[in-house]
């Protein structure tokens, strides 16, 4: 599959400084698939790892998604994709997933797969070929890149919601 991948028209951040993603051909070689929903907490405790998200002490925590997870815990020390590609280390919890679930090259999707299935091909900013305004982005879960705190969320019709992650699947 080539698509274009990258942004479309221009992007700013937080801070309303523009943000240098231009669109540019990519080329996925491989098959892959990637999970419907993230990782529960539930489910990240029940392979062994140690939970260390933000909400855990909450009705729905089980159900929320395991969250400020180093990529070195993740896949091992030392297993980098650039040099170890699929490899993992057995005792790190993506090598844990894979022992129960069979799958010998389960992995933490490329950049390219990430954005490929959130566009689910489209190549525009939104799956949905929505436009880029305020209004679309708010239909969407949003966090803050640093493991420091969550930031708003909103529901489905853009209605501002505490500052918690939502239980997966539930937008």
């Amino acid at each position: 599959v080539v698509w274009m991948m990258g942004s479309p028209g221009k992007l700013t951040d937080e801070n309303n400084a523009t943000v240098d993603a231009p669109a540019h051909k990519v080329m996925l070689t491989e098959d892959y698939y990637i999970g419907i929903y993230e990782v529960t907490q539930s489910q990240y405790s029940n392979i062994g790892g140690v939970n260390v998200s933000l909400y855990t002490n909450e009705v729905e925590s089980p159900y929320m998604p395991a969250e400020r997870i180093a990529y070195n815990t993740l896949r091992g020390s030392g297993f980098l994709w650039l040099t170890k590609r699929h490899q993992v280390s057995s005792s790190s919890p993506i090598g844990k997933f894979r022992a129960r679930c069979g799958i010998a090259d389960m992995d933490l999707p490329t950049e390219a797969q990430w954005e490929y299935a959130c566009r689910a091909g489209s190549g525009t900013e939104f799956h949905e070929n929505l436009e880029f305004t305020q209004e679309n982005i708010c239909k969407y879960a949003v966090m803050k890149a640093n493991a420091e705190s969550a930031t708003d969320t909103y529901n489905p019709d853009g209605q501002k919601q505490e500052k918690r992650p939502s239980a997966v699947g539930s937008k």
